[in-house]
């Protein structure tokens, strides 16, 4: 009995019409005015936060990575002093 009820629901939808691809094509009428709206300053303030924040952030990385550089050329440095006192004796 299930099977019956389930053609008969696919034969009403195959009775249906198609309706055709292109029924609702608009007709040029002429220039479209775009509208943007002013929202509120929440938005740029809130970017603008973010940019500040990320700029920091990098200056703060470039900062630790200067002071491990200069760490590095001291090391290095008396690394070579060290050396050097060794080779003479």
């Amino acid at each position: 009995m299930i099977r019956n009820e389930q053609a008969g629901i696919s034969s009403e939808v195959a009775d249906r019409p198609l309706r055709p691809l292109m029924a609702h094509v608009r007709e040029p009428r002429g220039p479209r005015t775009i509208v943007i709206r002013h929202g509120s300053a929440w938005q740029s303030l809130a970017f603008l936060c973010l940019c500040l924040l990320l700029l920091g952030v990098v200056m703060l990385g470039h900062e630790a990575v200067r002071g491990l550089d200069r760490q590095n050329q001291e090391i290095s440095s008396t690394m070579a002093s060290c050396s050097a006192c060794g080779t003479t004796s």
